[in-house]
């Protein structure tokens, strides 16, 4: 968790990760390239000025959408109140009712054995919220709209 300094959407809407998957073997990769693209210095320049342009003139960057997906696969790896809803097989149900109280547990309990830092309570149910969980009260106590998905 102290990877980031922060798990909120406008994070990771200014992250842009570039997969690069494509494996160059040793006796195909150009040792030399930076030099080679450093001698085109006033092209690249205006490479990245045209770049600039138009991402003026459509007020958004193309982002393409295997980027979005490393960096969807990347926020959930590195979010573990995310990883313990998964690997505990417990989902989003609005006839689901788990206390707070028991979750919390369950949940520093999972972070304990996994070698996680688990957040504090209060930072942990509003995680929850921001992944669309939903909260409500009752003479019980306060609870999250959650069930345990039976093993397939």
């Amino acid at each position: 968790d102290n990877l980031i300094p922060e798990h909120t959407h406008g994070f990771f809407r200014r992250l842009v990760v570039i997969p690069f998957n494509q494996i160059i073997p040793e006796d195909k990769q150009d040792k030399d390239l930076h030099k080679k693209i450093l001698q085109n210095k006033p092209g690249i320049l205006n490479w990245i000025i045209e770049g600039a342009k138009r991402v003026i003139k459509n007020r958004d960057i193309f982002i393409s959408s295997e980027c979005k997906e490393v960096v969807s696969k990347l926020q959930k790896e590195l979010d573990n109140v995310y990883q313990f809803l998964i690997d505990n097989r417990l989902e989003k149900d609005m006839n689901g009712r788990y206390l707070l109280k028991k979750l919390f547990k369950e949940y520093r309990n999972y972070c304990f054995e996994n070698g996680f830092k688990p957040l504090q309570r209060n930072n942990f149910s509003k995680r929850l919220q921001y992944l669309g969980v939903q909260k409500g009260h009752s003479m019980h106590g306060t609870y999250f709209e959650l069930s345990k998905k039976e093993k397939v």
